[in-house]
């Protein structure tokens, strides 16, 4: 792949719930469940892009859920609800680390 890294964008599902029902018994999910499990959510859309900025032009993700992946070696860096600052700070710390990481390893 020629872009460093991929996002899944995620929503909730049926089963958020903001006032209690009969089917789950109670209030059901909150948005803090998507928040620790993106990976649970109906999927929005995939982007990829070398820059937190190339990935925010491609979709409209605010109040969404996301993973963020390196596609050079292929790991989660990241995931959560939207926020563009936190996912910069993600991408740039993760970079730091390749960094770090390839200066000791010459």
């Amino acid at each position: 792949m020629d872009k460093k890294y991929t996002m899944i964008i995620t929503s909730e599902d049926e089963r958020y719930r903001t006032v209690a029902d009969e089917k789950y018994g109670s209030v059901g999910y909150q948005l803090s469940h998507w928040t620790d499990n993106p990976w649970d959510g109906l999927l929005v859309g995939v982007v990829s892009g070398n820059t937190c900025e190339e990935l925010f032009e491609q979709i409209d993700c605010e109040g969404l859920f996301y993973q963020i992946y390196n596609n050079d070696i292929g790991i989660r860096i990241g995931y959560g609800m939207v926020d563009y600052d936190s996912i910069k700070e993600e991408i740039e710390e993760f970079e730091k680390l390749v960094q770090k990481l390839n200066a000791h390893w010459k």
